[in-house]
């Protein structure tokens, strides 16, 4: 993730509500978004993840019970700006001409 210095200014650092881990990213891109600060996603990466080689699949133990947690607090945090956001990403997309997932 590439951040801007001036991006830093205005948000801050990762909101340490999400420490130790998941979520810490798409909130700080959802805050951004709230505060008009442009957010770009590349249609063109490529990301391969391997389920559980970090954190294993036991969402009740460990770090990956923190993958629960950090999401109601994620949703709780950006509820009024989910459905804007997400319209607003898929205007882009389609202007893009990029097909939504």
């Amino acid at each position: 993730m590439y951040i801007k210095r001036r991006t830093i200014e205005v948000l801050g650092g990762l909101d340490e509500q999400y420490h130790p881990c998941y979520y810490e990213d798409s909130d700080y891109c959802y805050s951004a978004w709230q505060k008009g600060i442009a957010t770009v996603v590349t249609p063109y990466s490529v990301v391969v993840h391997h389920e559980g080689s970090t954190a294993g699949t036991d969402s009740g133990t460990g770090y990956k019970s923190y993958q629960l947690k950090n999401r109601r607090e994620f949703v709780s945090k950006h509820r009024n700006y989910l459905n804007k956001i997400d319209s607003s990403i898929k205007s882009f997309n389609k202007s893009l001409r990029i097909k939504s997932l």
